[in-house]
Parts: C-alpha cells; sequence; structure tokens
C-alpha cells in the first residue's frame, strides 16, 4: 500500500461529533508508515461506489473505508474485480469485517494494524433482489446476507434508535420483533455441496461469510469463513419463537443448537422465492446489514473477489489465500 483513499461517512454509527478526529488520527498513523492519504467523506451512500472508483483511477492503490458494515458495502462494488486493496477502520454500527479481521476499536491501532498488513484475495458472493418497482438488481456482500426474519429486524430499524443505542438498538428491536412478527414462510432451493439441490420451507435464511462478527453474535456460523469458497446457510425451517430463542442462546454460549427445525449446510447458491401467488409481499433481504428490497432473492458465489487487508490473525493464520 502506497496510496491511500480513506473515505467515511460522517452519518455512521455513534459518536459522530468525534467522526472526522478518529479519521484525521487513523491518516496520521499511516502516513507516519510512509503512506501517501486522501482523505474524503461520503456525499450519500448511493456516491460512494463512485466516489472509491475515481480514486481507483486517480492511482490509489487501497481503499479504506472508515464506518462500518454498511459503509463498506457501498463501497465494495467498486473494488470487485479490481487490483485495489479493500481495508476498514471500524467506526460503524455494527463492525463485523474488523471484528473477524482481528482489528483494533481504536482508529489510529487499526490504522498501523492495516498498514502491515497483507492483500488476501477473497470471494465475494453476488446477491441477486427485487426493488420496489419490481425490477431486478445485483449486490455484492462479504460478510453476510439474510433473507426473512432478520431483513425484517433491520427493516424495522430506524436509523435514529442506530445513531442513538448502536448495536444495542439491533438486540432492542430484535427482541420486539421476536415477540410480535409472525414469521412468514417463503422457500428456500439451495445447492448444498456433492448433495445437489434441496428445496425448503423456511423462515429466515442466513448465508454468513465471516467467523467472529463480535458481541453477543459472535460465532453465528462457527464454519463460516473469508478463506472458503462457500457460504454457511442458517436455515430456520420454523415458525417457532422458542426454537429462535433457543437457537441465539445457543450462539451466545457457544454451543450452537441444531435439529429438525433448525439447519446449518455449507452452499454455494441459494433461491428464495415466495411459497405461491399468495404469499406475503413484505418478506425482505439485507447485505451487509442493509435492507436492499424483497422476494425473489439468488445469493450465488461465482468468480467475483475482491483484495483484502487482512492482518495476520490467528483466525487467518492456517488459511491458504
Amino acid at each position: 500500500m502506497n496510496r491511500a483513499f480513506l473515505l467515511y461517512n460522517p452519518e455512521s454509527g455513534r459518536r459522530q461529533h468525534r467522526r472526522l478526529a478518529d479519521v484525521q488520527a487513523a491518516a496520521a498513523a499511516l502516513e507516519a508508515s510512509g503512506i501517501e492519504v486522501t482523505l474524503e467523506p461520503t456525499q450519500a451512500p448511493d456516491t460512494a461506489a463512485a466516489q472509491a472508483s475515481k480514486a481507483i483511477r486517480d492511482g490509489h492503490d487501497a481503499l479504506i473505508v472508515c464506518g462500518g458494515d454498511g459503509s463498506v458495502n457501498d463501497v465494495l462494488a467498486a473494488a470487485v474485480g479490481q487490483s485495489v486493496a479493500l481495508g476498514v477502520i471500524p467506526l460503524g454500527t455494527g463492525n463485523g469485517l474488523a471484528s473477524d479481521l482481528g482489528l483494533p476499536r481504536n482508529p489510529a491501532k487499526a490504522a498501523m494494524a492495516l498498514a502491515s498488513a497483507r492483500t488476501r484475495t477473497v470471494a465475494v458472493p453476488r446477491l441477486q433482489y427485487t426493488q420496489r418497482d419490481g425490477k431486478m438488481a445485483v449486490r455484492h456482500f462479504i460478510i453476510g446476507a439474510g433473507v426473512g426474519a432478520d431483513a425484517y429486524t433491520l427493516y424495522r430499524l430506524t436509523l435514529d434508535l442506530k445513531r442513538r443505542w448502536g448495536i444495542a438498538a439491533y438486540y432492542f428491536e430484535a427482541t420486539r420483533q421476536w415477540l410480535t412478527h409472525d414469521f412468514p414462510l417463503f422457500t428456500a432451493e439451495f445447492c448444498s455441496g456433492d448433495a445437489g439441490w434441496r428445496r425448503e420451507q423456511v423462515s429466515d435464511i442466513l448465508a454468513v461469510r465471516i467467523t467472529k462478527f463480535g458481541g453477543l453474535i459472535s460465532k453465528l456460523a462457527p464454519e463460516a469463513s473469508l478463506a472458503r469458497g462457500d457460504f454457511q446457510l442458517i436455515l430456520f425451517k420454523t415458525r417457532s419463537r422458542i426454537s429462535f430463542l433457543r437457537f441465539m442462546l445457543g450462539v451466545w454460549f457457544e454451543r450452537h443448537y441444531t435439529g429438525s427445525d433448525i439447519e446449518i449446510v455449507s452452499a454455494t447458491e441459494c433461491r428464495c422465492l415466495p411459497l405461491n401467488a399468495s404469499s406475503p409481499t413484505s418478506i425482505y433481504v439485507e447485505a451487509d446489514g442493509e435492507v436492499l428490497g424483497t422476494l425473489p432473492v439468488n445469493i450465488k458465489v461465482a468468480s467475483d473477489t475482491v483484495n483484502l487487508l487482512a492482518p495476520l490473525t490467528a483466525a487467518w493464520k492456517s488459511a491458504v489465500l
């Protein structure tokens, strides 16, 4: 890394009054390591990819996102398939990618870790979903995607609540939805290794790519890893609140519950469809914590990759990338 483009979201995460100071501390740490730094705020979520693409054309060899997982996702499209390296300084509400990479929460220390990090090429799944106008759109994701109850929780989560309470706001809304949501079913068709295609009726699926999210749901799918060429698909084949609670308690205590109603499989593709023409239309999809649209949805690991700035942590030492 010789020329780094630091892109920060002034609206991401909590402690917004300290955002610029945190970003400047990260920039100073990179400059102290001999790296040329350009600092720029995002104008809006839908401009981040264009700003990052311009930075690449201007000769920057690293894109460093100062924000959370949603901010990383906004920039991801510009980095996929390019030689540029992608890094993150954890300043968002959700910092799953930074947690999985073992990056410190302190901005300056995280920047120093990135300055000496290795560039690792990782697979980036592609998600096709339905927009409000009925047209199909495509988005990549790096940490995970969800369809059903998980995405509906994010849909109901207000921006003001996220700004005030951070990740605690998600736990609050998840609890509220657990008590009130009716968990409508939809169809999931997925390709699971040599077993071929399967079909299940589910109320929620999660396609997980990282090992450690941090917080109470640190290891959501223990076998998931950016070093792999697939994703771990968590299938909730139930509408039972007790089953959801049992699974989450298992995650919190790292004693994962699975059974006939909840299953975790390795998959490279998953299609999500309404059960029938009269099925609810308000079944949402999210990627990296950002609500995108509704069914039908297709999630697939193809040939798309990104070069990730990854410190050599315990989670990556055994990976061959």
